[in-house]
């Protein structure tokens, strides 16, 4: 597996907006399925959708991962996520937290009984190359396609928490699955990736994918310019 070539944009988290913006025109039903990646890009990312003027009412709102902290805690993507939609969140068709509680099951419930795919995933880049909470030689890489969440944790010890994460047969069932990546501090991972590193991220598979990259993160690497694949 390879990541898609790296689409060159001047401002990832606006270009991730535009996407949804497009991604949601296309979309015919009233529902439309987003599922957002915590940490600092899928934050951004989110932030600079919430910016926009953007159909919330058609949106149900789905995680990609959850560390197991209390819902209260500085390190909870709900939380995170639930702040960067402020008002928004009370528009929106669903909000569908994660809870290490009631376990996957219970998450991939939720996820079937809202038609079992997405119209959209955010999925973030680790420096390490990790991606949801999919870590290098970790149990829910093997999971099978038709489990949709896992139970994971950082073998290497240098992600905190135990976790949950939609599994790659989750993010597989994604109508577009766009992977962010912006800063300087993502470029040598990047690197390993173009030259074939065996890492998480690489082995995605949607039926439509994107990297959006800025020149920090790309460097010298080879881009392209962004192309819409459902453009109007």
């Amino acid at each position: 597996m390879s990541l898609p070539p790296l689409s060159l944009v001047e401002d990832v988290p606006s270009a991730f907006a535009a996407l949804a913006h497009a991604a949601l025109r296309r979309q015919r039903t009233p529902r439309f399925r987003l599922a957002f990646s915590g940490g600092s890009a899928g934050r951004a990312c989110l932030e600079a959708l919430v910016a926009t003027e953007f159909d919330w009412s058609r949106v149900d709102f789905f995680l990609v991962d959850e560390r197991c902290v209390p819902p209260d805690h500085p390190d909870s993507n709900a939380r995170s996520l639930a702040e960067a939609l402020a008002e928004t969140r009370l528009r929106l068709f669903g909000f569908h937290p994660m809870s290490c509680t009631t376990g996957p099951e219970a998450y991939a419930a939720e996820i079937a009984a809202a038609g079992g795919a997405f119209e959209l995933i955010q999925l973030g880049l680790g420096p390490d190359g990790h991606t949801a909470s999919l870590f290098a030689h970790s149990p829910a890489l093997e999971a099978p396609a038709e489990v949709l969440v896992a139970r994971n944790e950082d073998p290497s010890g240098n992600n905190a928490h135990p976790r949950l994460t939609l599994t790659y047969g989750a993010i597989s069932r994604g109508a577009l699955v766009v992977m962010t990546a912006f800063g300087a501090a993502k470029h040598d991972v990047l690197v390993a990736l173009h030259e074939g590193a065996d890492l998480p991220a690489a082995h995605v598979k949607a039926p439509e994918r994107l990297l959006l990259v800025d020149r920090e993160a790309a460097g010298d690497l080879p881009t392209v310019p962004l192309a819409v694949p459902f453009a109007d």
